[in-house]
């Protein structure tokens, strides 16, 4: 297995295809007639660094780290999330989003699913250390944040729950982890 971050055009355009089959076909989060080149990408990607794990040159897992920019971060479209309420840096804020494992490669092979979310994570963490981003955001089900949880990844609820995609809320950790709890 090996973690890389995506950049040259080829890397970006599998995690865009790995996206697709997961957003567009399996999930269907996103209408698939959008993408007709059978790759999901949009507006966040260009103030994006994504992440790729591969298993024999296939990437099987993706994320993406959203960086600060003039469009916001993606769960400002669906969640409520009062960064200077939190006492955030929004500057030292990223968003974590468009994680996605290859369930059809775990189901196949047998490989370990929390093996390619560790990695993913180490991934998100080096690269927020290397941006100097103290704090990360996601969007994401209380079951997920809850799995998370049990190794060692701590994400606080930071605003109510909304329908999409299922039910989700803004979660935030990092570096101020302590300080937001205790607000």
């Amino acid at each position: 297995m090996q973690l890389k971050k995506a950049e040259t055009a080829e890397e970006l355009d599998e995690t865009y295809r790995l996206r697709y089959r997961a957003y567009c076909l399996e999930k269907n989060f996103e209408p698939k007639e959008l993408f007709p080149n059978f790759t999901e990408n949009d507006e966040y990607d260009d103030h994006s660094i994504h992440l790729a794990v591969k298993v024999k040159m296939q990437v099987i897992g993706t994320a993406r780290l959203v960086l600060n920019s003039p469009i916001g971060f993606p769960l400002e479209k669906c969640c409520q999330l009062n960064f200077s309420g939190l006492g955030i840096n929004k500057k030292q804020t990223a968003e974590i989003s468009r994680f996605t494992i290859n369930k059809e490669f775990l189901k196949t092979t047998g490989y370990d699913r929390q093996k390619v979310l560790s990695a993913l994570f180490r991934g998100i963490y080096q690269e927020s250390k290397k941006m100097g981003i103290n704090y990360l955001c996601a969007s994401m089900q209380r079951g997920f944040q809850k799995k998370l949880a049990k190794f060692g990844i701590l994400f606080l609820k930071a605003g109510p729950a909304v329908d999409y995609h299922g039910v989700r809320a803004p979660y935030v950790s990092g570096v101020g982890f302590d300080e937001i709890r205790n607000n």
